[in-house]
């Protein structure tokens, strides 16, 4: 956002960082009239916001899910970490997926009990069935996990843990044909390794 503030401005911006408050607290798929309502907001100033925050990379519409999630540019206000992968890296290791797996793949960070979408796949975007696999990482239930009612996809989820502690950062969500699950160990190797490597991504 540039230019200079103008005496309505800081007005705005408070309103577009309780925007981005109310999307991490609703997770991904936050509706713009989730927002309107919870936020007390006029529907039209909702939805500018929600525009410019889109363009300006601070969130990510979800057609699919048709809503919002936070953008890789929230993720960058977190400031430095000891270890984290480059953006470009990280491009090439879920694009290395998507050719193993013929499918889509989908990095999510867990932070704070809500999951912010670090990058999603608009070949294959998210179904009901992904969130499914998104709402039992935030469970903690028994994963990796392949789904198959989404035929003829089928979802496969791979939570990301730190090495040490086991702690949840996030996952990894596989979009794929239902056929490629038929070789379940090949998904887990393949989803495993780049689970792996992605660790570094949350530093």
């Amino acid at each position: 956002m540039t230019g200079d503030f103008s005496g309505r401005q800081p007005s705005a911006v408070l309103k577009a960082l309780a925007l981005l408050e109310e999307v991490a607290r609703i997770g991904p798929g936050a509706t713009a009239q989730d927002i309107s309502e919870h936020l007390k907001l006029p529907k039209a100033t909702t939805y500018r916001l929600l525009n410019l925050l889109v363009q300006h990379e601070y969130l990510v519409r979800l057609p699919d899910l048709r809503g919002f999630a936070l953008g890789h540019k929230v993720d960058m206000l977190r400031g430095p970490t000891e270890e984290r992968l480059s953006d470009a890296r990280i491009d090439r290791i879920l694009d290395d997926v998507r050719g193993s797996t013929r499918g889509g793949a989908h990095l999510i960070a867990w932070r704070d009990g809500g999951a912010d979408v670090l990058r999603t796949d608009g070949d294959f975007p998210m179904t009901e069935i992904a969130r499914t696999g998104l709402r039992e990482l935030a469970d903690n239930r028994k994963l990796p996990r392949a789904v198959t009612a989404d035929r003829p996809l089928g979802t496969f989820v791979m939570p990301i843990r730190r090495e040490a502690t086991g702690e949840l950062l996030g996952g990894l969500v596989l979009i794929v044909p239902t056929r490629r699950l038929d070789d379940l160990d090949t998904i887990h190797q393949i989803a495993s390794e780049a689970a792996a490597s992605l660790r570094a991504a949350f530093g």
